[in-house]
């Protein structure tokens, strides 16, 4: 049983210093630079940030009621509590880690479990994909190489636009008709 508050701390502790490193490299806001960094939406990691601190509430909880001896709360509960936690961890890792670095010419990709990729923008090929949804307009830019697909950015990812600016001057992406 000592091994579920063992793991409920460390799950912390790693959110803590992933929240903290996240938060290192971010530009300052409304700074125009040719160096930025694309990254998942903020909702996202901030929804499961939410997850995760649920999850360990549920599993103080548990504990509580466990410790006062209440009937009902089984080594289930906390599991649940974990694995809840847990997901919600795990998102906000790899929402971290997910991000293109652009500086000048040079774009540099980051994934969870890839080496990262750097790429200079004249190697790369860039497609615009547009549809309608229930929501509205979506549209997301697709990067090759050669004929080898890299990645997605969605319109939603924060700082789309320069990166979309910089394609197009680059010659990589028609512009938006309108």
């Amino acid at each position: 049983m000592i091994q579920m508050p063992v793991y409920a701390l460390a799950m912390t502790v790693i959110y803590l210093v992933i929240h903290r490193l996240h938060n290192k490299d971010n530009l300052a806001k409304g700074e125009i630079s040719s160096r930025y960094i694309i990254r998942i939406p903020s909702v996202l990691p901030a929804t499961y940030s939410i997850m995760f601190w649920m999850g360990l509430a549920l599993f103080v909880m548990f504990g509580f009621f466990y410790l006062i001896g209440t009937g009902g709360v089984t080594i289930g509960h906390f599991i649940f509590a974990l694995v809840c936690s847990g997901i919600g961890l795990l998102v906000v890792i790899w929402s971290s880690h997910w991000r293109i670095t652009v500086d000048g010419d040079t774009i540099t990709i980051h994934r969870l479990f890839r080496k990262e990729q750097s790429l200079r923008i004249e190697d790369i090929n860039a497609t615009r994909q547009e549809k309608e949804t229930k929501m509205g307009a979506s549209a997301r830019i697709v990067l090759r190489h050669g004929s080898k697909k890299l990645i997605s950015v969605s319109s939603t990812c924060e700082n789309y636009s320069p990166f979309e600016e910089a394609l197009i001057r680059a010659g990589k992406l028609q512009k938006k008709k309108k």
